[in-house]
């Protein structure tokens, strides 16, 4: 890769990591709410977390351009398999429920609107720079049948974090998780893990596509 290109690269990994850390900085000190100072804080929500996983994820790239150091570029290799199918399914979840009825996701007693800004950098932006580096500058994705038991892990994780928020403060972070039962929330988490897949999936064909 040529030094455009590098710079291009460091461009892309620089702004998201900052993005993040200011966003998360935002959130924490600044956008003071029932859940914020509820157990887990704003880490109950998925899209927080991938924000944060997101932005480590760039912060190793950042570091792998600027040192040539090898390992930083394989950790952020194996990262982005997690953090680009999951942001593009945050992003399309959120502004898909959101145009149906915010209130499945917000619960405006606890959760206010978030502005604009910062709306498009948690639900938009990190989807948006992961799809690019994934495209363009990530080593190519090989192979499918790994990764399925990888997603379910997450899921699992995040299905363990989000029961356990609950037991602590008497509520979901999402209201949605509150309206079904619980195979209801079981049929949400493998959907969301089943797309997750797919996602890579097309993501991999594009990297074809893209690089020839």
């Amino acid at each position: 890769m040529g030094v455009v290109g590098r710079f291009i690269q460091c461009a892309l990994y620089s702004g998201t990591f900052a993005s993040s850390v200011y966003t998360l900085h935002w959130l924490q000190n600044d956008f003071v709410t029932p859940i914020s100072q509820s157990y887990g804080s704003h880490f109950q929500f998925v899209t927080i977390l991938g924000l944060t996983f997101t932005g480590i994820a760039q912060l190793f790239g950042l570091f792998g351009v600027l040192s040539g150091i090898r390992s930083f570029r394989n950790i952020k290799a194996y990262m982005d398999l997690i953090a680009a199918p999951l942001e593009v399914l945050i992003s399309v979840g959120y502004w898909g429920i959101v145009a149906y009825d915010r209130k499945l996701l917000m619960d405006p007693e606890i959760a206010p609107i978030p502005p604009l800004m910062f709306d498009i950098f948690l639900h938009a932006l990190p989807a948006v720079s992961e799809i690019i580096d994934v495209l363009v500058f990530a080593p190519r994705w090989t192979k499918s049948y790994e990764v399925l038991p990888l997603f379910f892990a997450v899921a699992g994780g995040y299905w363990s974090w989000v029961h356990l928020t609950f037991e602590k403060n008497g509520f979901f972070p999402y209201p949605l998780f509150a309206i079904v039962d619980t195979p209801g929330r079981a049929g949400i988490f493998t959907f969301a893990t089943l797309f997750v897949s797919v996602v890579y999936g097309l993501l991999k064909r594009l990297q074809n596509v893209v690089r020839g």
